[in-house]
Order: structure tokens, then sequence, then C-alpha cells
């Protein structure tokens, strides 16, 4: 749903970890207390390769149309 935004922010992670995109990009989200937009209706799924747990706070917030 192009509506929808989901917001992450990185609570616990390691360098080993990525949003991977069907299109091969990949994105790791730093614990920097910022907040990061990912667009989620491309097909899309979180990878962890390291050795320490992947943490994230996730918001999904809709659009309503007026």
């Amino acid at each position: 749903d192009r509506s929808m935004y989901r917001f992450h922010i990185a609570l616990q992670t390691n360098k080993h970890a990525y949003i991977i995109y069907e299109s091969g990009d990949m994105y790791h989200v730093p614990v920097d207390g910022h907040v990061y937009k990912m667009e989620t209706h491309p097909m899309h799924s979180a990878f962890n390769g390291g050795d320490s747990d992947r943490i994230h706070l996730v918001m999904e917030v809709g659009l309503k149309e007026t």
C-alpha cells in the first residue's frame, strides 16, 4: 500500500545487518538515534549476518485521504 510508510529506529544492530530490496539495493540502519523512512511497497526483507541481535523500533503510519 503506497499510502503507508514504515519508520525504523535501530536500538541494537551490527555491521552485517541489512534491509534488502528485490532490486538488490541494501541498506544498513545504524544505531545513531535517527529515524529512517523505509519504502514498504517494493518486495524487501531483513538479513542479519552478524553474531548479535538486530533490534529495531518500527512504526507504520498510514495517510488518511480527506
